[in-house]
C-alpha cells in the first residue's frame, strides 16, 4: 500500500467525528467536503483502479466548475479500513475540475459488498428526458446525437463524445426535434428504419418542408402511387435490400443517405432515374477488406471527407448549437435546463440525511404508488435480477441509499422518490423486507445526477473480464434451464457464483484469441464472439473432450476436410459472414456452432462405423 493511501486512512480515522446517522450496519454516513487533495488521496486507498469512463468524469467536473454540484445522496463509499469502493468517477472529476464538492461520505461498508454496488442499468439522457416527460425520450437522444455528429461531420468517421450539457442545449435550441419525433411515429412507416426517420424529418423541418416530408411518407406506403414517384422508388429500393439479404434489415445510415437523395427529387420534383443508392467516401488513401469495409478507422478519420460524402437536405440549416470546435471548451462548460436546475438546487443548501429502514413489501409498495411520480421506465429484467437475489438470501447492506425529495416517513409533506424504483419493486416481488438506507431531503434537480457512469464490472483474475463474463452469462442461463436466448440476467452474485462453479470458463477464455501463427482467421473469436465462442468450447468438451479437440482443430486449420465433412460447411459460412455487410448476431452463430457440433458428431460416429466394418473385412 502506498504512503498516500495510509495517511488517508489516518485521516479518515481522526476527522470521522460525531456521524450524520449511524445506521446500526456498522455504517455511518457524514456529510463532507472533498478538496481535490483529498480525492487523490482517496483513490490512492483502492488495490486497483476501475476502468475510467471518460463521458461520466467530463460530465461530472462540468457540473462541479459550473458550481452545480448537488447532494444527492449516494455516498463516497469506505470499507471498515478506509478504503475505496465506490465514488471513483466523482473524485477523478473533482481533480479534473480543480474544485472541491460536498457529499455524503458512508463509512465502515463490508468489503464483500463490492460486487453489489452499481450493477443497475447506467442511467443515460434518456432518463433525465423521461423524468422531463418528454415522448419517445430513446429516439430523441439516439437523433441528438447523429444529428450532432453529422454537424461537425463526424458521422462514420468517429464517435465524438457528446456532454450531457451539449445534449440539452442543443435540445432546447432546435425544438423542431420533439415535433420529428412525433410524425415520424405517426405517419406511416414504410421500409425506411426507425433510426433513420427522425433524422430525415427533422432534416426536412428545418429546410422548411413540413408539409412535403409528411406527404413523401403517404406516397411510400400509397398503392396507387407509382415507381417514377421517388417516394416509392426508395420504399421499393429498400423493401428489395431487406428481401435479399439474410438478417431481414438495411443500414440505417444507408437508408439515411437513400432516403435524403430520394426527399430531395421528391421536392423539386425530379424523377428518379435509377434505384437510389449510397456507399460511404472513406477516402481513396485508406485501405479496404474485400467486402469495401475500412481496415483501419484512424484511416478513416484521416482520410475520408466530412460525414464520409453522407447527402443532406436541400436547404437545410443544420442543427443550431451542434457545432464543437477544436478550441470548444465543451468538458469545460456546463449549459442548458440541466445545468440551471442543478445550479439552482446547490445553491439552496439543503442537507441530505441518512436513516436505516427495514422495508416491508407493503412500505414498498405504498411509497412506489404515492411518491414514484415521474421517473424512467422500470426495467423488468433488472427487477427480476434483484428480486432473486432477495428471495436466495444474496441481499447485501451496500451503502447505497435509496433517495427520497422530502421525507416519506413524516406522511405530512410531499415527497418524491428519485431513485431506488428497482429495489422497491423487487421487494414486492420477493414478498421479503429488505433492510436499506434511504436518503431524505435530497434535491428534485439530483435526478439527473445519478447513475451516468458505466456499470460496475467485475474483475476475474486470470482471464478476460469481458469475455468469461459473457461467457458465464450463457452458461448461467443454461444452469437455470433457460434458453440461451433468454432476456433474464444474472445478479452480480449469481455471475460471481457461477464463474466459481464453472471456473474452466477462464482457462477457455484464454483460448479463444490464440492464432499459433496461423493467421487471424484461425483464431476460434473469428467465427464469433470470446464469450460465444468460450462457453460453446466448455460446452462441447464437457460433451467428449477428444472429440471436441478434434473438431476444434478442424475448425481452426481447415486441414485435411473430407466434403462431406460438416466443419468444411461451417468454416464456408463462417468465411462468407466475415466477407459480409453485417455479421451474425451472437446468438445466431451460436446456434450455428451448435448445429455444426452436432452434425460433426453424427458424421464422426458414422465414419467411426465405417472403418470398423472395414477392419472386420
Amino acid at each position: 500500500m502506498t504512503a498516500s493511501a495510509i495517511t488517508e486512512r489516518e485521516e479518515v480515522t481522526a476527522s470521522a467525528g460525531a456521524p450524520d446517522a449511524a445506521t446500526g450496519t456498522g455504517i455511518t454516513y457524514r456529510t463532507e467536503k472533498i478538496t481535490p487533495e483529498r480525492a487523490e488521496k482517496l483513490i490512492a486507498t483502492m488495490e486497483r483502479e476501475p476502468t475510467l469512463d471518460r463521458k461520466a468524469v467530463a460530465h461530472y467536473a462540468g457540473v462541479m466548475r459550473a458550481g452545480g454540484w448537488v447532494e444527492n445522496g449516494q455516498p463516497i463509499i469506505l470499507d471498515e479500513s478506509g478504503a475505496l469502493m465506490d465514488g471513483y468517477h466523482r473524485l477523478k472529476a473533482c481533480i479534473e475540475a480543480g474544485v472541491p464538492f460536498t457529499t455524503l461520505v458512508a463509512r465502515g461498508a463490508r468489503r464483500d459488498t463490492l460486487h453489489t454496488i452499481d450493477q443497475h442499468r447506467r442511467r443515460g439522457f434518456t432518463g433525465v428526458l423521461e423524468s422531463r416527460g418528454v415522448p419517445f425520450a430513446g429516439d430523441v437522444q439516439r437523433s441528438l446525437n447523429k444529428l450532432i455528429r453529422i454537424e461537425n461531420g463526424t458521422f462514420r468517421k468517429h464517435e465524438i463524445p457528446i456532454s450531457w450539457s451539449r445534449l440539452d442545449l442543443v435540445l432546447d435550441s432546435n425544438p423542431e426535434l420533439i415535433e420529428a419525433t412525433r410524425i415520424a411515429h405517426e405517419t406511416p412507416r414504410g421500409h425506411i428504419p426507425a433510426k433513420s426517420r427522425t433524422p430525415l424529418i427533422f432534416m426536412a423541418l428545418k429546410a422548411g418542408h413540413g408539409d412535403k416530408i409528411r406527404q413523401f411518407f403517404e406516397d411510400m406506403e400509397d398503392p396507387n402511387v407509382g415507381a417514377d414517384n421517388p417516394a416509392k422508388m426508395l420504399d421499393l429500393n429498400l423493401q428489395s435490400i431487406i428481401e435479399n439479404t439474410t438478417l431481414r434489415n438495411v443500414d440505417p445510415d444507408v437508408a439515411l443517405a437513400v432516403a435524403i437523395k430520394a426527399f430531395n427529387d421528391y421536392v423539386t420534383g425530379n424523377k428518379p432515374k435509377s434505384i437510389y443508392s449510397w456507399k460511404p467516401d472513406y477516402g481513396k488513401e485508406t485501405k479496404l477488406d474485400s467486402a469495401g469495409h475500412p481496415l483501419s478507422m484512424r484511416d478513416v478519420r484521416h482520410n475520408a471527407p466530412a460525414n464520409c460524402g453522407l447527402p443532406i437536405v436541400d436547404g437545410y440549416p443544420g442543427i443550431a448549437n451542434g457545432k464543437i470546435s477544436d478550441t470548444d471548451t465543451e468538458m469545460k462548460t456546463f449549459s442548458g435546463e440541466t445545468a440551471e436546475m442543478l445550479i439552482g438546487a446547490a445553491q439552496s443548501g439543503a442537507k441530505v440525511k441518512v436513516r436505516m429502514v427495514e422495508v416491508t413489501p407493503a412500505i414498498a409498495q405504498e411509497w412506489l404508488d404515492n411518491y414514484n411520480t415521474v421517473n424512467r421506465e422500470i426495467q423488468k429484467t433488472h427487477v427480476n435480477q434483484i428480486a432473486r437475489d432477495i428471495k436466495q438470501g444474496h441481499w447485501m447492506v451496500n451503502a447505497q441509499p435509496i433517495a427520497f425529495h422530502g421525507n416519506p416517513l413524516t406522511k405530512n409533506g410531499p415527497a418524491r422518490l428519485i431513485n431506488g424504483q428497482h429495489r422497491l419493486k423487487a421487494c414486492i416481488m420477493a414478498e421479503t423486507p429488505i433492510e436499506v438506507p434511504i436518503a431524505i431531503d435530497v434535491p428534485e434537480e439530483a435526478f439527473a445526477t445519478y447513475d451516468t457512469h458505466m456499470k460496475r464490472s467485475k474483475t476475474v483474475h486470470g482471464g478476460d473480464s469481458r469475455v468469461v463474463k459473457s461467457a458465464a452469462l450463457l452458461q448461467w442461463r443454461e444452469d437455470m434451464k433457460l434458453p440461451l436466448r433468454h432476456r433474464d440476467r444474472p445478479t452480480a452474485t449469481e455471475q460471481e457464483m457461477t464463474i466459481t462453479k464453472h471456473p474452466d470458463l477462464v482457462d477457455y477464455a484464454a483460448k479463444v484469441r490464440l492464432s499459433d501463427g496461423l493467421g487471424q482467421e484461425s483464431r476460434l473469436d473469428s467465427f464469433a464472439t470470446g464469450g460465444v465462442m468460450t462457453y460453446f468450447l466448455y460446452r462441447i468438451h464437457r460433451e467428449d473432450e477428444q472429440l471436441a479437440e478434434q473438431f476444434i482443430n478442424s475448425l481452426r486449420t481447415g486441414a485435411n476436410l473430407e466434403m462431406d465433412n460438416p466443419v468444411r460447411q461451417l468454416r464456408s459460412q463462417a468465411s462468407r459472414d466475415r466477407k459480409g455487410a453485417t455479421r451474425l448476431n451472437r446468438y445466431d452463430a451460436l446456434d450455428l456452432l451448435i448445429n455444426g457440433w452436432d452434425r460433426y458428431k453424427k458424421w464422426a460416429r458414422k465414419k467411426e462405423k465405417e472403418t470398423e466394418q472395414l477392419d472386420l473385412l
